[in-house]
């Protein structure tokens, strides 16, 4: 093999490696596009996990509270039923 021959072939490979590696950086740059996208839609779920959160907290606050006030209830409405009977012996 001649020098010209060798340096024809060692040219022939580094342009084969230079458009590999320009396919490479193609392909990063793409993949950094992609993360990038992902990024952005897992950013939005972690808002609306916090937002979620939240507003699990807040109706289950507000589920007790109503609980509680339906135990009230419950409990007027059972000594009124009682007041009425009461009174209904008494008339009658």
């Amino acid at each position: 093999m001649t020098n010209e021959e060798f340096q024809t072939i060692v040219l022939s490979e580094l342009k084969a490696l230079r458009e590999d590696m320009s396919s490479v950086k193609g392909d990063v740059s793409g993949l950094k596009e992609k993360v990038d996208e992902m990024d952005k839609k897992l950013n939005a779920v972690y808002e609306q996990t916090a937002f979620l959160t939240e507003f699990k907290e807040e109706i289950s606050k507000n589920n007790k509270r109503i609980e509680q006030e339906n135990r009230r209830l419950k409990e007027i409405v059972g000594r009124h039923e009682l007041e009425i009977q009461d009174l209904k012996q008494k008339i009658g």
